[in-house]
């Protein structure tokens, strides 16, 4: 794989914690929605002082918005988010501990070449080059991975 394709890969697995949380965020905004439909009360008599069925109107009002098609389709993307997280995961796990610490230094702590250089204690020039191995490595981890292409799609459809 090219190593703008690993690095837009890398880019996305940094990400994800970040998308999933924003995601279960809107989900438990629009559960609380739902939750908020109150009927009968535990005497089995109805209490409203409003006449009429509201909480009816409320959970057609809900479902025309399409809460629960929305509330679906959020978990999905979860569960796709998980998948991705641990197929990535298992990417970082097969590579050689000097290459995974280039990768998280470069990407996940945002390090400059001269602070990655320093922690090896290695010239910059030899930092660069470990970096292009440990991408091209990560690249060919990625190619095992199944449905490696989809990951690619995602992670350049996320916009990192």
């Amino acid at each position: 794989m090219e190593q703008k394709n690993v690095k837009t890969v890398i880019a996305y697995y940094r990400c994800i914690p970040e998308m999933s949380k924003w995601l279960k965020r809107e989900r438990d905004n629009l559960e609380d929605r739902y939750n908020s439909l109150h009927s009968i009360a535990m005497d089995g008599l109805p209490h409203g002082s409003v006449p009429g069925r509201p909480t009816e109107k409320h959970a057609e009002f809900l479902d025309e918005l399409g809460v629960g098609d929305r509330l679906r389709e959020i978990n999905v993307k979860i569960s796709v988010l998980e998948m991705d997280r641990e197929a990535l995961r298992g990417c970082f796990d097969c590579l050689r501990g000097e290459y995974k610490q280039i990768l998280f230094w470069r990407y996940f702590c945002k390090y400059s070449w001269g602070r990655i250089a320093a922690e090896m204690g290695v010239p910059d020039s030899t930092a660069r080059s470990r970096h292009d191995k440990a991408l091209e490595r990560f690249g060919n981890a990625l190619e095992d991975v199944p449905m490696a292409d989809e990951i690619l799609i995602r992670a350049g459809l996320a916009r990192l």
